[in-house]
């Protein structure tokens, strides 16, 4: 089957753990009110964790890749390899080789792979990997040896032909295949099962863990936090039972008002759903799959509705068909878990046993806060917010005074954001500040082009339909927030 990223990051509304019930008790997550991210993944003799600390005790997962492979020395996510629930932490670091004939050789035959890059590989321990076809699990290899060649053969998938090689072009041949070992393995059992939902864990053979997903017992689906139609949190089907729609992407009608459901690599879906996160306008559908569509539409203008002829492969559209009730589906109940110093795990919980972590939350600012990097490069938990700004769109001519734009926006009752985080560029990595918000900016706007330019470079900016923009107070010193520590177990 098509392989499926299993790798989990615990963060705000993506991630999702829980606790033993009553009668499992193991060395798995702590008792209900007791949770802290730790309890939800566990380092073994090969994988350690790799994570942010606090002074006050936090420890949570670090963006990006949770996982570090000490035998291969690189971090590794988790990806279905094989039946049963068999997984493979897969290092980051991974070259492409096309599914089926396809891609590049070394022989008029297609029979001796290659692979092109366009720079050379790094010392160490490196890997390709054979993207799979519906219904097969990926093939990976190790990468072979450094060749020189002004010319290859490449097959397009129906024949194989002689193509000139590029001079910056760094040419490896494909090795052979990884054998047992390579990768750490794991397994996919559930773990706990209480109040219509169960929770499923990767068991690392060597000791590691990590919550993967919550699953809905009685539909036997996958399920994830969203916002339902009845305005509560439930567990919705998510995974490869489920086909998604979004209207912006697909309509099955010529007057693209009826929404489209895609899936990849399934056959014949089983619910048909849209999510969303917004609790002013909670939208997430669910509905019976319906008939399968073989032609479908995409928006392309005002009052334009067209034929979509780019679609992904191995993708399949279908009609929503019958509507399943949001009060069908388990209900997920916001709760404060363990708290270090300012700083408060929040999560959601369904029934007495179950808890999901699924944020940090600094009381002292109100708000929801991630560990993102200031100017000086060091973690901070920065507000999370509705506003943001590059620094590039401006409320006066002379493009001094930034805005930020709400491009999500909140509900009519309730007050803007109370934080702006503006992403910053030195060069092409990323740092942050934040700001307490100014006043809403109602008059028109400017831009300098990204990355600089001079005030001679300001220019009127039209504003985008829906957005609301507000001007930047105060700035929070980066200083104020909590610190963290990359470690790793």
């Amino acid at each position: 089957m098509r392989c499926r990223d299993t790798s989990v990051l615990l963060a705000v509304l993506v991630v999702m753990g829980c606790s033993p019930s009553k009668d499992e008790v193991d060395d798995g997550p702590g008792q209900p009110g007791q949770e802290s991210p730790d309890d939800f993944y566990k380092s073994g003799s090969r994988l350690k964790a790799q994570v942010t600390t606090t002074a006050d005790g936090l420890r949570w997962p670090t963006e990006g890749f949770l996982w570090f492979d000490t035998t291969l020395n690189q971090p590794c996510y988790w990806e279905e390899s094989g039946g049963g629930g068999a997984v493979s932490c897969i290092p980051r670091e991974m070259n492409s080789i096309p599914p089926g004939k396809g891609g590049f050789y070394a022989d008029a035959g297609c029979t001796e792979g290659l692979i092109l890059r366009s720079e050379l590989l790094p010392p160490g321990t490196h890997f390709a990997r054979k993207g799979a076809a519906c219904g097969e699990y990926p093939r990976y290899h190790a990468m072979g040896e450094l060749v020189s060649r002004t010319t290859a053969y490449f097959h397009d998938g129906t024949t194989c032909s002689e193509v000139p090689v590029s001079p910056a072009s760094k040419v490896y041949r494909v090795g052979a295949g990884v054998t047992a070992g390579t990768f750490a393995r794991g397994t996919l059992k559930e773990r706990t099962k209480d109040s219509g939902i169960s929770a499923h864990f990767i068991d690392g053979e060597d000791g590691s863990a990590q919550f993967v997903h919550l699953r809905d017992v009685a539909r036997d689906t996958a399920c994830g936090n969203h916002w339902a139609s009845d305005g509560k949190r439930r567990c919705l089907p998510v995974g490869p039972t489920t086909a998604h729609g979004q209207l912006a992407f697909a309509a099955v009608n010529p007057t693209c008002t009826e929404a489209a459901y895609s899936a990849t690599c399934v056959a014949r879906p089983r619910f048909a759903v849209t999510l969303s996160q917004s609790s002013c306008a909670p939208a997430s559908t669910v509905h019976e799959a319906g008939v399968e569509v073989t032609q479908v539409y995409s928006a392309a203008g005002a009052g334009v509705c067209q034929p979509l002829t780019m679609v992904p492969p191995d993708t399949r559209f279908f009609q929503a068909g019958a509507p399943i009730p949001a009060s069908s589906f388990v209900e997920l109940k916001e709760v404060d878990l363990k708290t270090h110093g300012r700083l408060k795990v929040r999560g959601m919980a369904a029934g007495d046993a179950v808890r999901i972590p699924v944020g940090v939350h600094d009381t002292e600012l109100d708000t929801d806060c991630r560990f993102l990097e200031d100017a000086s490069r060091k973690l901070r938990c920065f507000p999370l917010s509705n506003l943001s700004s590059n620094q590039n769109l401006f409320a006066d001519s002379a493009c001094t005074s930034p805005v930020g734009v709400e491009d999500v926006p909140t509900c009519a009752s309730s007050p803007p954001s109370k934080h702006v985080l503006v992403r910053t560029f030195t060069a092409t990595t990323p740092y942050y500040r934040a700001y307490n918000t100014g006043a809403k900016h109602d008059g028109p706007l400017f831009e300098r082009p990204f990355g600089g330019g001079t005030p001679g470079d300001c220019r009127p900016a039209q504003r985008t339909s829906g957005a609301a923009y507000y001007q930047l107070g105060v700035e929070i010193p980066a200083t104020s927030l909590v610190e963290g520590t990359r470690t790793r177990d």
